[in-house]
């Protein structure tokens, strides 16, 4: 259950808490047969505000016992009259201290997935299917948590709600039609007037206060607070990529170009080698207006071996031969001239298998085994690679151009086309690694290793000075000339990169 702060997440883990325990809300039989023996693990602050709820929900007299905890002025146990059981755990818990017999559920707010008190209340979970829910806000939740939940192994096994603020408002009366169709309630209550003790909506916060409470912050964070989406603001590198801003769609695409690609523009070719997956490619295009489009990426994520695959679930490696072939359909299916070919600093290393000739080289000759027309990879700089410095320079470039707006098209500089979904999600996901609890070591600005594949691709590309090369000039300086310079009299369009 993912919601906003100060939204119906409280709520709604109520009513899942109390239709567990009751096998009666919402529907009658829902949930597994009673007596349930529940474990809520969360803080005491979340206790307090959320056993209320609970007991609201709960049939009358429901609650045979209760444990007060002084410490916390709320209670720590209850015991049903059906003999089930509702314990509170705060997260504080030492967990030598859960022991005991199995349970039937295990409720969790607000999770740590690396807490050993999850570990331990989980292997407590008896059952073939291990029954868990977890309630926690999309800003507050770790790249775990949305690795978990977002990119499952197995989705048939998971269930997700996202809650809006709004499903904790006691009253919607006079709410914006744009806001009330998200809701899916009646567009007629944004012309109603309810009284100011109206409880229509069933929640238990006030609209003045929730407006009050979300006037607090702005953009893409007041997106998350106010309808729980995922936008992990806290660490994600690339914050202003949005896919209905920069993607183009393949509608969009034959609007424009009255085709599925571009009829002008320079190709730019990046890759990345691997060993236990495939080489990552994506092919670029630097527009006569100035943009530069992600065209096409491989692995495909639509077609083909690996379709519906995210690229870093992909397990396997393709040979060279088998990424060169897919290349050179790819670029023939485009039909641009290609202006430039790079490949990772890394490339500069020699062949497992062969130590006479080194991995750009095996490329190059496997390119010219399909009978490839254009020109050959070349080694990017290498003060392009890993290094903290690089990295950070490259993805202040990146967010420059996705902010800085083409007067021309009235959109971003940089675009993709819908069918590269593994280098967007890639950008999306792109995170520096959580902190260490040892705050002395200084704030960690490395990126994580999941999703950081497309985004180096990305900075080779514009360490290359992507232009736009007319087609003439390419073919005149040669198709095979490694050091192919731009000629000074062409009418290419340099990038301004400052913004």
């Amino acid at each position: 259950l993912i919601g906003g702060n100060y939204s119906g997440k409280t709520e709604l883990a109520a009513q899942i808490t109390a239709g567990i325990l009751s096998s009666e809300y919402p529907i009658e039989g829902m949930y597994p047969t009673r007596p349930m023996r529940v474990w809520y693990i969360s803080s005491p602050k979340v206790f307090f505000e959320v056993q209320p709820r609970i007991k609201y929900y709960l049939p009358t007299d429901f609650i045979a016992e209760r444990t007060k905890e002084s410490s916390w002025n709320c209670d720590k146990f209850w015991r049903m009259k059906d003999g089930g059981y509702l314990r509170f755990i705060s997260w504080g818990t030492d967990p030598d201290d859960v022991e005991g017999p199995t349970i039937d559920v295990a409720l969790f707010d607000e999770p740590s997935f690396s807490s050993s008190l999850h570990s331990k209340v989980i292997s407590r979970v008896r059952g073939d299917v291990r029954r868990k829910y977890y309630f926690f806000t999309p800003l507050g939740a770790s790249s775990t948590v949305y690795d978990m939940f977002e990119t499952p192994r197995e989705p048939d096994k998971i269930s997700i709600h996202y809650m809006p603020i709004w499903r904790n408002c006691t009253c919607l009366a006079g709410l914006s039609e744009e806001k009330l169709k998200r809701l899916r309630v009646p567009l007629e209550l944004s012309g109603e007037t309810h009284k100011s003790d109206c409880r229509c909506n069933g929640g238990w916060k006030t609209r003045e206060e929730i407006e009050d409470y979300m006037s607090q912050f702005s953009g893409l964070e007041l997106k998350a607070r106010e309808w729980g989406e995922w936008y992990l603001l806290h660490r994600r590198l690339i914050p202003g990529f949005e896919r209905k801003v920069h993607m183009i769609t393949r509608v969009e695409a034959l609007k424009i170009w009255g085709k599925r690609y571009p009829v002008q523009g320079s190709l730019y070719i990046v890759i990345d080698p691997h060993s236990a997956y495939p080489d990552f490619v994506q092919i670029w295009c630097a527009m006569p207006y100035g943009s530069l489009i992600c065209l096409a990426e491989l692995p495909d994520f639509y077609h083909g071996k690996y379709k519906g695959k995210r690229y870093h679930d992909i397990r396997g490696a393709q040979t060279t031969l088998e990424v060169c072939g897919q290349l050179k359909a790819a670029v023939d299916l485009i039909d641009l001239p290609v202006a430039d070919m790079i490949c990772d600093p890394l490339f500069g290393a020699q062949t497992p298998k062969d130590s006479t000739i080194n991995v750009v080289t095996q490329f190059n000759n496997s390119l010219k085994a399909t009978g490839w027309k254009h020109r050959k990879f070349r080694l990017i700089n290498k003060k392009t690679g890993d290094d903290v410095k690089s990295i950070a320079a490259g993805t202040r470039q990146i967010n420059d151009l996705i902010a800085q707006m083409n007067k021309l098209t009235g959109r971003p500089m940089m675009l993709w086309l819908e069918d590269c979904e593994n280098s967007m999600y890639g950008t999306e996901n792109y995170r520096k690694q959580e902190d260490l609890p040892d705050d002395t070591k200084g704030i960690n600005e490395k990126p994580e290793e999941k999703h950081k594949h497309p985004v180096d691709l990305k900075r080779y590309f514009l360490a290359s000075r992507p232009r736009f090369i007319p087609r003439e000039d390419v073919y005149a300086a040669g198709l095979h000339v490694d050091d192919f310079k731009q000629p000074e009299a062409t009418r290419s369009t340099e990038i301004n990169y400052a913004g």
